[in-house]
């Protein structure tokens, strides 16, 4: 374990490696945390978990087990989120197939396709490795017409988006698709470029932001 990562997320990655042993391949940390906007006792931990193999029917109540214990142990565990990736359906633009995920500390009921390239990018260039070897030795290179791409969906999907789901997207209590937009939204603010052609790796770190946003960035 490496110093300075939550005691939260400790207890979580020594928990995953006791219940899943050889085939936790690896629990990664992101987002805010590692890209310096993390506000305290609000923002998320945003974790991949990568596994070897698919989790079975069994593999997921123990999980799902694991997780209630651990909000019901740790207050902090409510702010737990992210994705378990076998590292067979990993893709530079996200998974092959829904994969199981955690929101607000508790295993979801359905697995959803949560991830996409700019994700995939983001933990890659900054995450830390709670378990297991650096991010960039398991997750796949990604292309900048790859993380480009997945902005132009981003703001597709937040250009069709009812008024309805925009309000949810606002609420503590999210559908999952409602928690994906907004899940999407957050990582890739942060996505080092956003795959911008001017090559500039901090320019595009606020890509909605006023002076910083970059024209490349857009096209």
């Amino acid at each position: 374990m490496i110093a300075g990562i939550p005691p939260v997320v400790t207890v979580f990655a020594d928990r995953l490696h006791e219940l899943l042993g050889e085939r936790l391949v690896g629990v990664y940390l992101g987002g805010s945390l590692v890209m310096g906007d993390f506000i305290e006792g609000s923002s998320d931990y945003d974790l991949l978990v990568v596994v070897s193999g698919d989790l079975s029917s069994a593999d997921l109540s123990r999980l799902a087990a694991l997780h209630d214990h651990l909000v019901d142990e740790l207050p902090d565990a409510i702010r737990l989120e992210g994705d378990y990736v076998p590292r067979e359906a990993l893709r530079p633009v996200g998974t092959t197939r829904p994969v199981p995920f955690f929101r607000q500390g508790r295993l979801q009921p359905e697995p959803e396709s949560m991830l996409s390239a700019d994700n995939i990018a983001n933990m890659r260039q900054d995450g830390i490795s709670v378990v297991g070897p650096a991010p960039a030795s398991v997750l796949p290179e990604v292309s900048a017409e790859q993380i480009r791409e997945a902005v132009r969906q981003m703001l597709r999907e937040i250009s069709e988006c009812p008024t309805e789901q925009r309000r949810q997207a606002k609420s503590s209590t999210l559908s999952a698709p409602a928690a994906r937009s907004r899940r999407a939204r957050r990582q890739r603010n942060r996505t080092a470029c956003a795959g911008a052609s001017c090559g500039s790796t901090q320019c595009c770190i606020r890509f909605f932001s006023g002076p910083t946003r970059c024209a490349a960035a857009r096209r």
